[in-house]
Parts: structure tokens; sequence; C-alpha cells
């Protein structure tokens, strides 16, 4: 089920998926990062881990910000901005901590910028980046 929510006043779409200890991925697909990426880029999409991951996890997948179906603001960016996306997710959610997997190299920053952190909502951390 797809849903929207303002976080920072940025609207952004997001899909929950399965049940289980949470699981916020970070989206694949550079500066078209969005949930369609997990299902149709490259590997992903032979791998189909939206279908195998909720079996075992409560999947929350989101559009980044400036991508997909989610708003953005014209303002310098940095890997904290995403990881700070991320973070106000699980934050809307409830979800206290949770695992997090960032899909090629650019998502594994967010990804790793979340994990390490002060006060961080990563309980681990994994990055993905395939080679096709």
């Amino acid at each position: 089920m797809t849903n929207k929510v303002v976080l920072d006043g940025i609207a952004t779409r997001y899909e929950i998926l399965g049940e289980g200890p949470p699981l916020l991925l970070y989206a694949p697909g550079g500066f078209d990062a969005s949930i369609e990426k997990w299902r149709a880029q490259g590997v992903y999409e032979r791998i189909k881990l939206l279908e195998h991951l909720p079996k075992k996890y409560r999947c929350i997948a989101f559009d980044r910000r400036e991508c997909g179906q989610s708003g953005g603001r014209v303002e310098p960016l940095t890997w904290r901005h995403y990881a700070a996306h991320g973070k106000a997710l699980l934050e809307h959610l409830g979800t206290a901590r949770a695992h997090l997997i960032g899909g090629c190299r650019t998502r594994g920053l967010p990804c790793s910028t979340s994990a390490t952190r002060g006060r961080s909502r990563a309980r681990r951390s994994r990055v993905r980046s395939p080679s096709r």
C-alpha cells in the first residue's frame, strides 16, 4: 500500500510491506531513487527483494526526496539530508530503531551516515552495490 506524509516540509511517498523487525530501504537509482527501482532495476529486478524480505521484515521503502513521487526543495544537500529524511520517516511511523539497507553505492552513503550519527536509529546497516 502506497502512503504519503509530509516530513520536514517535503511530501514523501512510502510503502510498508510485511511484518517483523523494521527494515528501512534506501532506494537504488542514483538521482532517480524510487521504490520502483527495487522492483525494476538490473539485479534488483532479478532477485526480487521486495518479494522475499517482507516474509521476515516489516519493509519500509520510500522515494528519496527529489525522486519519484516525493517532493523536494531547492537547497544545498549533503548525505546527512538524505539520512535525516529516512530518520524522519521512522519517527513518523513511531519506529525507535530499524535495520537499514541501501541499494547501490550512493544509497549506501545515507545508510552509512544514518548508522554512524549520534543517537542513531540503526540496528544494523547493509549496503548492497551489485555490478549488474
